[in-house]
């Protein structure tokens, strides 16, 4: 298959299919007609779980941010800050962590994100910080999830801000990756 063979046009409901690819040299070629088609079938359900199945394969795995990897218990907020804790400092974030056992009802990594009002006075300013702080985890938990898989382990991570002013994204994101990174390192 050519690198930059692209599904060019499909008839969903119709009982042929039209397919053709765009190759990397510009020509088109008609490629193999899909499963559904070659039986004679005129069922909705049969093309949509194909082209479902045909896009699941080609797309990167998804980034999600469960409500289980969020920190809400008052118990486990107190569990972080008074037991036997570590911490690091990657500026503007203080990251405080706590090593665990891997328990069903909650996931491998679970984080709290912490904006102090005495840091930011505008609730709209605190907001954003959490947002960006909870995109940046999102976006690069698999550094500490995939060293953490299989080993029983589980991390309980809570990000507080230090900086009295507002940072910027690509600094936050940056931070958030180094700790991610060191919490894997030391706890593997």
């Amino acid at each position: 298959m050519d690198l930059w063979a692209i599904p060019y046009q499909y008839t969903f409901f119709g009982k042929c299919a039209n397919i053709q690819h765009h190759t990397d040299n510009g020509k088109t070629k008609n490629a193999a007609a899909p499963p559904f088609l070659h039986t004679g079938q005129d069922d909705r359900y049969a093309k949509n779980e194909y082209l479902c199945a045909m896009t699941q394969q080609t797309t990167a795995p998804r980034h999600t941010f469960r409500r289980n990897e969020r920190i809400k218990s008052r118990k486990a907020i107190e569990a972080l800050f008074a037991g036997k804790r570590d911490a690091m400092t990657c500026w503007p974030m203080r990251v405080i962590y706590l090593k665990r056992e891997l328990s069903p009802d909650r996931a491998t990594a679970d984080i709290l994100v912490s904006v102090p009002k005495r840091k930011l006075k505008h609730a709209v300013d605190r907001n954003r910080v959490k947002r960006v702080v909870r995109e940046a985890y999102r976006l690069n938990k698999h550094i500490l999830t995939d060293k953490l898989e299989g080993k029983g382990v589980a991390v309980s991570i809570a990000f507080i801000l230090l900086a009295a002013e507002l940072p910027d994204t690509a600094t936050v994101m940056q931070r958030v990756r180094d700790a991610l990174t060191k919490i894997g390192e030391r706890l593997c």
